[in-house]
């Protein structure tokens, strides 16, 4: 383990889960170019969390529940990459 005054490497720090990324959650893209798209950790694997974009409002589901996109594709998120920056994500749903 690194002492207080070294930093961990990207591939340390995403293997950490510092933002306790857990399968079943909902985050919000803060990018302002990605239009608010929000998407469903399905599970975690390594330094990766696998996510499916979801979308909200069907008339299928009750108030507040999501629905996976027909066409969407997997995508392989870094750990570390779920943090409440402009560059990150925002925790919507435990």
């Amino acid at each position: 383990m690194p002492t207080a005054t070294q930093k961990l490497s990207a591939t340390q720090l995403a293997q950490s889960n510092p933002y306790h990324v857990t399968a079943g959650q909902i985050w919000e893209d803060a990018d302002p170019r990605m239009n608010g798209r929000q998407l469903q950790v399905h599970a975690i694997s390594g330094a990766y969390a696998e996510c499916y974009q979801v979308i909200k409002g069907t008339t299928l589901l009750a108030p507040g529940e999501h629905t996976r996109q027909n066409n969407g594709k997997p995508r392989r998120i870094r750990l570390d990459r779920f943090k409440p920056t402009s560059t990150g994500y925002r925790l919507l749903n435990r």
